[in-house]
């Protein structure tokens, strides 16, 4: 399919060089110019794209804010403290 569309884009600028009366081939200095603004415009049309599809991309899912005052995470870890039900716990006298 590419070489269709490359044939394509050849025919609209072979049209393009005979409304605007240049010779084909075109001198070496038209012709770098040419090459020039294709591929700038290629270069324009693939950032355009990749900016507008970082646009239209769906934002990143957060967690809802918290509305407690209690923080929801902390960086050091839960201890819980457990008791030997052993000689320790009984009353002395």
């Amino acid at each position: 399919m590419q070489y269709v569309y490359s044939l394509l884009s050849g025919l609209l600028f072979g049209i393009g060089y005979g409304l605007l009366g240049l010779k084909s081939p075109a001198p070496p200095l038209i012709a770098l110019a040419g090459l020039l603004g294709m591929l700038g415009g290629d270069q324009l049309v693939t950032q355009l794209k990749a900016h507008l599809a970082a646009r239209n991309a769906p934002a990143a899912v957060s967690a809802p804010a918290s509305t407690s005052s209690t923080p929801t995470h902390t960086s050091a870890p839960i201890v819980t403290a457990q008791r030997d039900a052993g000689a320790d716990d009984q009353p002395k006298p």
